[in-house]
């Protein structure tokens, strides 16, 4: 029976192995395949009750203490199109030719009407939408037709907005009655029936870094979504995705936004950043800001071997892919008071003594050892506030 009160574990399994009808593991219930992942539900012992995939759609079994050791853990928190944080909105499309700087509001002025909202996750990329000067939320009511509203306190029903991705602008939704939220010509919030006028698309930019010090997000390679795709013609994303997964790490750290992961590989693979036998070329993290840059709010600041200046990068709000011995990981903070760096690893190693969930670090730890950096790739915010 599952325990109610087990707070569950996401892992992906690196071998077949299989899964028992009991704690006694007498009989098997069925085969985990390789690079699928389980959710472990309890606990007896060091054995794990897990929820796993099976040809049907999902089955309960049982794993010994020794196959789950070979499962490596991962964050099984939802993957959010935008992170909780505070953004601006401007009508517009972000991945134009000149990142939609040029574009007119609705008004015909140059620039844009902007809004300041800040945004709190709900579940399958629905969010409370607050604006920032106000304190107040986001809403909808109904006298004859449908129509945006702001009340004191977010609501469950009708303050639910829905956010969608159609590639460098994103789409507000409200949940309840599916119309779209636009701006009209005097700049206005509105709704509108569909998503064809400009009006209804948005650009959405962070205010600042969006990284969460105290529960960081951190996307690893063997999430089981991409563990076992094909890296060019050799190896995964698995075993060998760590540049791939390391900036979509330091772009969501940075911009709150979701990169597809397949998309960065792919395009890795077409410009011959992929070295088959060994990982991916450094020249990926320049090339991804001028290539996804827009679409993703993010843009490259430098390159250096510098532990003095990655603090100062870190405190103007910089995030950097480090390249440690054999693997890249990501730094997105730097703490005064802890005197220590905010380490995000895509495939934590008992050499390394990381987690899946960020890490802590000192200065000594970059100087030597399996985590000793030999350069800082940095990366800033494409839009900042102006």
């Amino acid at each position: 029976m599952e325990d109610v009160e087990y707070e569950p574990v996401y892992a992906t399994a690196r071998d077949t192995m299989y899964a028992y009808t009991d704690s006694s593991f007498d009989e098997i219930r069925g085969t985990i395949g390789k690079y699928t992942g389980v959710i472990v539900i309890s606990k007896e012992g060091d054995h794990r009750q897990v929820i796993f995939e099976t040809d049907d759609g999902y089955a309960i079994g049982w794993m010994t203490s020794g196959a789950f050791s070979n499962c490596l853990l991962y964050d099984g928190r939802e993957k959010q199109i935008l992170s909780d944080g505070t953004y601006m909105f401007r009508c517009g499309y972000a991945d134009g030719t000149d990142g939609g700087a040029s574009l007119k509001n609705q008004t015909g002025m140059d620039g844009y009407a902007s809004y300041t909202f800040v945004l709190t996750y709900i579940t399958d990329n629905d969010y409370y939408v607050m604006e920032q000067d106000t304190g107040r939320y986001l809403s909808v009511e109904k006298d004859e037709d449908w129509q945006l509203c702001w009340t004191d306190e977010p609501d469950s029903e009708y303050g639910v907005f829905h956010f969608a991705r159609n590639s460098g602008s994103f789409a507000m939704q409200s949940a309840l009655c599916r119309l779209f939220v636009g701006e009209n010509a005097d700049g206005k919030l509105i709704f509108f029936t569909n998503r064809v006028d400009d009006a209804s698309h948005w650009r959405v930019s962070a205010v600042e870094k969006t990284l969460s010090t105290s529960q960081p997000m951190v996307f690893t390679q063997y999430d089981p979504e991409w563990c076992g795709t094909a890296y060019g013609s050799g190896g995964c994303i698995g075993t060998a995705g760590c540049g791939i997964l390391a900036t979509v790490n330091a772009v969501y750290a940075l911009s709150g936004q979701y990169m597809d992961v397949m998309e960065l590989a792919d395009y890795a693979v077409e410009k011959n950043y992929r070295i088959v036998g060994s990982g991916t070329d450094d020249g990926i993290f320049k090339a991804a800001c001028k290539k996804f840059g827009q679409k993703y709010n993010f843009a490259w600041d430098g390159q250096s071997g510098s532990i003095d200046l990655l603090k100062e990068k870190l405190q103007d709000g910089d995030v950097a892919v480090v390249h440690v011995e054999g693997h890249y990981v990501v730094i997105g903070a730097y703490s005064k008071k802890k005197n220590k760096y905010l380490l995000l690893d895509s495939n934590y190693l008992p050499k390394r003594a990381t987690s899946a969930y960020g890490d802590w670090i000192s200065v000594d730890r970059l100087l030597s050892g399996s985590l000793e950096a030999q350069s800082f790739y940095f990366f800033k915010l494409r839009d900042n506030v102006e």
